[in-house]
C-alpha cells in the first residue's frame, strides 16, 4: 500500500463496546486517525433490526452516511463489510437470484470509487459458503485457513492465503 488510506469498517455482529475493545486491544494508544467505525447496532437503534446490505432502505441510509462524511472531509476510500452473512438478512444465501440486490449495491459502491473489502465465512467444505455469484464481481478473493501441520496457537496468528481468484 503506497499511503495510508480512510478506512470505514462496517462490523454486523460484534456490539460497539467489543468492536472499540478490539481496536483498542489491537492498537493501544494509537488508533489510527484513518479508522471510521460502523456498528450495526447504529441501524438496529432506529429501525429494530441490524444492518442489511439487501434492504434498499439501508443502502440509501449509507449512501448518506457516505455523503455526510465526504462533507465532513472523512471520505472513505476503503469499506471493509465484515460480514456477508449477518448483513444479508433475509436472503438464501444459496440462490444466485436473491445475491443481486446485495451485488448490485456493492458494485455501486465501486463505480463510486470505493474499494470494498467484504469478509465471508467459509462453509463446511472450506470454500466460500453459498451461492457461487458471491464471487462473479471480486477482483480477488482470498481464502485464509488454518496451518494443517505444527501449529502451536501460542505462537500467535498463523494463516495459509489461497488466492481462489485473481
Amino acid at each position: 500500500v503506497p499511503k495510508k488510506r480512510r478506512v470505514l469498517f462496517v462490523d454486523g455482529e460484534m456490539p460497539a463496546a467489543d468492536m472499540q475493545k478490539r481496536v483498542r486491544d489491537l492498537c493501544g494508544d494509537h488508533v489510527p486517525e484513518l479508522l471510521e467505525l460502523l456498528s450495526s447496532e447504529f441501524f438496529y437503534a432506529s429501525e429494530q433490526r441490524p444492518l442489511t446490505l439487501n434492504d434498499l432502505m439501508h443502502q440509501q441510509r449509507l449512501r448518506l452516511l457516505l455523503a455526510n462524511l465526504a462533507e465532513q472531509g472523512r471520505a472513505p476510500e476503503v469499506i471493509i463489510f465484515d460480514n456477508l452473512s449477518s448483513m444479508s438478512y433475509g436472503v438464501d444465501e444459496n440462490s444466485n437470484s436473491e445475491q443481486d440486490a446485495v451485488l448490485a449495491f456493492l458494485r455501486e459502491l465501486r463505480h463510486l470509487g470505493y474499494t470494498v473489502i467484504l469478509v465471508h465465512h467459509s462453509g463446511k467444505g472450506g470454500d466460500q459458503r453459498g451461492a457461487s455469484r458471491h464471487e462473479d464481481f471480486l477482483d480477488l478473493s482470498i481464502k485464509l485457513a488454518a496451518p494443517e501441520e505444527n501449529f502451536d496457537p501460542s505462537e500467535g496468528a498463523r494463516f495459509v492465503l489461497t488466492f481462489t481468484k485473481t
